[in-house]
């Protein structure tokens, strides 16, 4: 295989591309490319000429209230209701096929709803339940329209009865989104006949291992394949993740740090906190005007592909077999504790993490085997690791410390090679170039740590120790293989999740012990045996989580993962190198049951992934997300970076002032603020509703700085001077030493790249291109 791709890169053994092939291959470019130009008119013609549906606001209907001064008002008082009722409907306007934007200006006492539909049973419209929060006082949202509507679109408030709620205004106007999802799903269609086109030698020499893992990559997408997506555990905080990037990119502010979409405009600074790095693929796709469920159905099934052509990988590497490659592939991207993550608990962070798993397993591996006195090519492994860890960090900081956790054990039980001369280096070198290569967000995380006070800080230094023990896996559970995906984190067993490996590790596993009892493994099988039963023993109820919590601190930041089950995740990646070390082992020594061996490890790893999809289209919750508006910003799961004295119940939007005559917002851009400020005598104090956190900024027009307090509710508070008159703006700013970090980590990228190009290029010109060269 590894001949292969060098032939490949080469050009040996592969047809040379005649003039002929290079006119033709110029001319569906030239036809591409005009085809992409009228796309691209046509979307800036449709986004610069949108126009606007126009109807008048008293054309809704109300069966309980009356349309009175340009408004509809309604209260507690006028309507006495304990259940929720369809306080306004209509317009019943005729609506062309398209997408829309719809605005509505409003203002309530408490949260109410609206939807969107065609007056019909046919879903003629795609548009979710939009949140009217009782802190804004405006939202936007968009809606796609698949049909001709005929005096049948519909707009449905409801109203839940608790008090006063004012509709003022309603706008509808086109949108470019239909135009641009098709321009990108057409650019994407050329790209691949394009890539086929250009390497159809290399499709076709290896399409059998290409259809296996396309294979693979559908198997573990199907759940995908259906109406609507799961409400998984976690769905709502990633997708408000993916709306926060979105919007902070709409208005330039990159990279992304602290979204004021969270907790209706007050801000949350998740990005500093948790690794963000592949959401923006996801924030593209919503900026280009696809939908947050198709956005959010992208990227899994962009993580399942870069899971299966990394694990493919990294196990050929190691195994040095293609066949074992991607049965392992297969049995890893298949596992039952991997697709529970992406389908049941919607654990973005720890999916994502788990698809570099295998690259620094695959860098360790050639760390403790590879000949170390070969230093050119032994250093390459540290910034294997580097990059591996880097996808760690930018994706999941517990999947991080698991994986610190683990490696460190890795050293410690090779202590003889860890301590070798050029082990010690390369383990340097990577630790260096990891620190280089994340300082963007090393800096931000420990400002923040030592300096912002929020919940976690108090969980982690001076709360009372976790106590995590009696969450974890039931031995049993390992082996439930056939227990309903769905549930939580109960004590209950029927009403827990599904936490087994899977069929196929849990066989190995007892093959892998059976092997080591009779002394009939190899030092590897030993190895990946031990390591996949412990990894399993810590992810357990059995293992002694809080008494460790309790007597060391170490054990207490251990146990700061919150679940022990969480180590399962690490736990299939051992058991994956051990099926593939047993398979390899056992074609050794009779080849010629290497196909059965085969055939059964693929059949099982089918039979279970079907099996869960089957279980996911029986007890799925699916729900539909079209934007944000239908999000709640207040999804903040455990609230871990919300500011310690907030309350977030007691929020209201509104600027409070004392011993002001006056203070109004001018204009408002996210972050961004600007406010009339007029003072009394002695001088004054405002309050805004933005959270405080570090990087807030509040000057007035002539460039004076005032402090930064906090307020109550741990608001942005500042005071001004007696008799002050002017404009006094607020911005979010990140401190120098941010950008400075920054600038080394994208420093570090361009260097290496460049380093890396510079020797390939010294290589093909010295004729010297192998397998290490890819």
């Amino acid at each position: 295989m590894s001949a292969g791709f060098a032939d490949w890169r080469t050009g040996k053994g592969i047809r040379m591309i005649t003039k002929q092939s290079k006119n033709a291959i110029k001319i569906i470019l030239a036809v591409q490319l005009t085809v992409l130009a009228f796309c691209v008119c046509f979307c800036v013609k449709n986004a610069k000429h949108s126009s606007e549906i126009y109807f008048d606001l008293d054309s809704m209907y109300s069966d309980y209230i009356e349309f009175d001064n340009d408004v509809w008002y309604a209260d507690d008082k006028l309507i006495q209701t304990q259940e929720e009722i369809e306080l306004l409907y209509g317009p019943f306007i005729e609506l062309p096929k398209g997408s829309y934007t719809i605005t509505m200006r409003y203002e309530c006492d408490y949260d109410q709803d609206c939807m969107v539909r065609a007056r019909s049973e046919d879903p003629y419209v795609k548009a979710g339940n939009v949140i009217l929060s009782k802190n804004q006082r405006e939202v936007s949202f968009e809606i796609t329209v698949l049909e001709d509507l005929n005096y049948s679109f519909e707009m449905v408030v409801n109203y839940n009865g608790k008090g006063a709620f004012c509709l003022q205004d309603i706008g509808i106007e086109t949108n470019a989104n239909a135009w641009v999802k098709s321009f990108i799903g057409l650019l994407f269609v050329f790209l691949v006949a394009d890539l086929y086109i250009c390497f159809r030698d290399f499709v076709q020499r290896y399409r059998n291992l290409l259809f296996a893992l396309a294979g693979i990559i559908f198997l573990t997408s199907l759940p995908l394949m259906t109406g609507g997506i799961s409400n998984g555990h976690d769905l709502p905080f990633h997708l408000m993740r993916i709306e926060g990037i979105a919007e902070e990119i709409r208005r330039g502010n990159l990279p992304v740090r602290l979204s004021c979409l969270w907790m209706d405009g007050y801000g949350y600074p998740v990005s500093v906190y948790y690794g963000d790095l592949l959401l923006y693929i996801p924030a593209v796709l919503r900026l280009a005007g696809f939908s947050v469920m198709e956005a959010y159905k992208c990227y899994v099934l962009l993580i399942n592909a870069g899971t299966v052509l990394i694990s493919y990988y990294c196990f050929r590497k190691i195994l040095r077999d293609s066949q074992i490659a991607v049965v392992t592939c297969l049995a890893y991207c298949t596992a039952a504790y991997r697709l529970m993550n992406i389908y049941v608990r919607s654990a973005v962070g720890e999916y994502s993490a788990g698809m570099f798993f295998p690259l620094i397993a695959h860098a360790v591996y050639n760390i403790y085997t590879a000949d170390e006195s070969e230093w050119n090519g032994y250093k390459r492994n540290g910034l294997l690791l580097a990059i591996g860890m880097t996808g760690l960090i930018g994706t999941h900081t517990l999947s991080t410390e698991m994986a610190i956790f683990a490696l460190a054990l890795v050293c410690v039980l090779f202590l003889k090679k860890t301590f070798r001369k050029n082990t010690v280096r390369v383990f340097l070198l990577a630790a260096a170039q990891t620190v280089a290569l994340n300082l963007y967000f090393a800096v931000p995380f420990l400002d923040y740590y030592k300096n912002v006070q929020v919940k976690i800080n108090e969980t982690v230094s001076g709360g009372a120790p976790m106590k995590i023990q009696a969450v974890g896996a039931y031995l049993g559970q390992y082996f439930s293989f056939f227990q309903s995906v769905f549930g939580r984190n109960s004590m209950i067993l029927s009403r827990r999740m599904n936490l087994t490996p899977g069929i196929i590790f849990m066989v190995v596993l007892i093959i892998g012990i059976v092997l080591c009892i009779n002394r009939r493994g190899n030092k590897e099988i030993y190895f990946f045996t031990g390591f996949s039963a412990f990894l399993l023993f810590i992810s357990s109820d059995i293992f002694p989580w809080d008494f460790l919590a309790a007597h060391f601190k170490l054990g207490n930041l251990l146990a700061q993962i919150q679940y022990p089950w969480r180590y399962i995740n690490l736990a299939v990646l051992f058991l994956a190198l051990l099926l593939g070390t047993v398979l390899k082992q056992n074609f050794l020594r009779d080849n010629r049951k290497q196909n059965n061996y085969l055939k059964a490890a693929v059949l099982i790893c089918i039979v279970s992934s079907c099996f869960f999809v089957s279980s996911y289209s029986d007890h799925a919750e699916i729900k539909y997300y079209y934007d944000t508006a239908e999000l709640s910003t207040y999804s903040v799961g455990m609230g871990e970076y919300v500011r310690t004295r907030a309350d977030r119940d007691g929020l209201t939007g509104d600027v409070a002032k004392d011993n002001m005559l006056e203070a109004a917002v001018i204009t408002r851009d996210g972050c961004y603020m600007e406010l009339y400020c007029e003072s009394l005598e002695g001088g004054g104090t405002v309050e805004v509703p933005l959270f405080n956190y570090k990087g807030y900024r509040v000057t007035d027009e002539t460039g004076v700085e005032y402090e930064v307090m906090d307020g109550e509710n741990d608001v942005i508070k500042f005071m001004v001077s007696d008799g002050f008159k002017g404009t006094i703006v607020i911005d979010f700013v990140e401190p120098w030493y941010w950008r400075i970090a920054e600038i080394v980590s994208l420093l570090t990228i361009l260097l290496a790249a460049t380093v890396k190009a510079v020797k390939k290029r010294e290589n093909r010109q010295g004729g010297i291109l192998n397998e290490n060269n890819i």
